[in-house]
């Protein structure tokens, strides 16, 4: 199947005509050792119900976002085929990226340009970081989510709508500039704790490069 077909098959299996004991059997059979999906999957299939999963997949799938053609959409990570992101993966850092807003009053198409707009500049601003993931961290969860946390302190939700700046979203991500992103550099750091840390970190890198830009 192509991942990024605009189309999921789903296999299935139906039984029928068994008597009460082969459908005991089947039953049992079924919810006791049976695999489930995997949650990338599960997300993609929600993506109309939920807005979170809804911005996810069109980080994924849109030809736009600097994610297209490098997630993994129903399935896990395959670096091997270049794909080191899952949709699970977005998914989560769209949940983090959403944390000061409510999902349900702000518009997707909203929150959507802003992950855009932000990732995009990132992309374009560290191309090599975001492309050769064998020696870089950056398609690590730990800091693609400590990424998002700095992008969501900059999201006013005081008139009850995200609204951004995206201009000044854009100069953030120019105060990362001579962050190191090498993978090295990461390695052992994972989980909500560890993007915590990128993330402060982060934010002294870019205080010291906007100072050093204001004393130019």
């Amino acid at each position: 199947m192509d991942e990024y077909s605009t189309e999921v098959r789903i296999p299935f299996c139906a039984i029928h005509n068994l008597d009460e004991n082969e459908e005991i059997e089947t039953f049992l059979i079924v919810n006791t050792t049976a695999k489930p999906i995997q949650k990338s999957h599960v997300h993609y299939l929600e993506r109309d119900r939920d807005p979170i999963s809804w911005v996810a997949t069109q980080l994924a799938t849109d030809p736009r976002s600097p994610f297209y053609g490098i997630t993994a959409i129903t399935g896990v990570r395959q670096w091997r085929r270049g794909l080191p992101v899952t949709l699970q993966n977005l998914v989560k850092m769209v949940t983090v990226l959403y944390r000061k807003v409510d999902a349900k009053k702000v518009p997707k198409e909203a929150m959507l340009e802003i992950a855009l707009t932000y990732f995009s500049e990132i992309k374009n601003t560290f191309p090599e970081a975001w492309e050769d993931v064998k020696h870089h961290g950056m398609m690590q969860i730990a800091v693609l989510n400590a990424l998002a946390m700095v992008a969501a302190q900059m999201i006013d939700t005081s008139q009850g709508e995200a609204a951004t700046d995206l201009y000044a979203l854009k100069q953030s991500v120019a105060n990362m500039k001579g962050f190191d992103w090498s993978r090295e550099r990461f390695k052992g750091i994972s989980g909500p704790k560890g993007s915590e840390t990128i993330q402060v970190e982060l934010l002294t890198h870019m205080a010291k490069q906007s100072a050093r830009r204001g004393t130019e």
